[in-house]
């Protein structure tokens, strides 16, 4: 004689059960708030434009700095002896010039006075325009020399906090090896991803709510960029607001829940 398993009734009524709960309950709807990062206003990772060894760094993890703010500097001894033979170099070339320049007021009194030939005034005529021609070659090497040492000095793109420092004093970098790590938090990017039913009721210009759950604050913010398209993983469309952050409280990473406001928060 077969028996009949035990389990197979219930395991059937609970799948049909669960069937009809969804069925009751209709299409899904969109959600009441949507889960979005912050980010920050920028993020830049400052790279060094040459190589050499790092002679002392002046900005550390969290540390604010301003736009132009020395972050670093490199060993510029090589560099400073470079400037210093261009300067060299383009005073031996500007009292050359002078030297042509006054040989050729010499000459030329004398084919006032028709004791000397056209050829002879030409050539030191030529000599002199060449000379005047090294000043200016003399002068743009040693603009060349001055910007390569300026390099060993690395500044701060823009106001900011550190959020990396790369290097540490004594270390060998090469140009394009990174040092520091910075980021603009004085306004802040909140990035979420929208699903259609939610995108559909959005535009650029919307008022929304924000709230920081580890701030326990809410700031109403609005819509400033829709993405057109819908992200390449189909995830959904993506949408940025920004937030004013003067005391540098909201951090980048932290959660941020956006609500949609009845009507477009017009």
């Amino acid at each position: 004689m077969t028996s009949t398993p035990i389990l197979a009734a219930p395991r059937f009524f609970i799948f049909v059960f669960s069937l009809l709960s969804l069925l009751a309950a209709g299409p899904a709807s969109a959600a009441d708030y949507l889960v979005g990062e912050v980010r920050p206003l920028q993020r830049v990772v400052v790279s060094a434009e040459v190589d050499g060894v790092v002679s002392a760094y002046r900005a550390s993890l969290g540390d604010e700095v301003e736009q132009g703010q020395l972050l670093l500097t490199l060993d510029d001894r090589d560099a400073t002896l470079a400037v210093a033979l261009s300067r060299a170099q383009l005073s031996l070339s500007r009292a050359e010039h002078q030297s042509q320049l006054k040989q050729l007021k010499r000459l030329q009194a004398l084919i006032d006075k028709q004791t000397l030939a056209q050829s002879e005034l030409d050539d030191q005529d030529r000599i002199t325009q060449i000379s005047a021609a090294q000043v200016q070659v003399d002068s743009q090497l040693l603009a060349q020399s001055l910007r390569q040492q300026q390099k060993n000095r690395v500044q701060a793109p823009f106001a900011g906090v550190v959020a990396a420092r790369l290097v540490d004093n004594g270390q060998w970098v090469n140009a394009g090896d990174p040092l520091y790590e910075l980021v603009d938090v004085r306004r802040v990017i909140v990035r979420v991803v929208m699903l259609e039913q939610d995108y559909v009721r959005l535009a650029r210009g919307d008022q929304v709510q924000v709230t920081l759950p580890s701030l326990q604050r809410q700031i109403r913010a609005q819509v400033l960029r829709v993405s057109p398209s819908l992200l390449s993983d189909g995830r959904g469309y993506p949408v940025e607001l920004e937030l004013e952050n003067p005391d540098h409280r909201i951090k980048p990473g932290f959660r941020a829940e956006v609500s949609l406001l009845p009507g477009g928060g017009q």
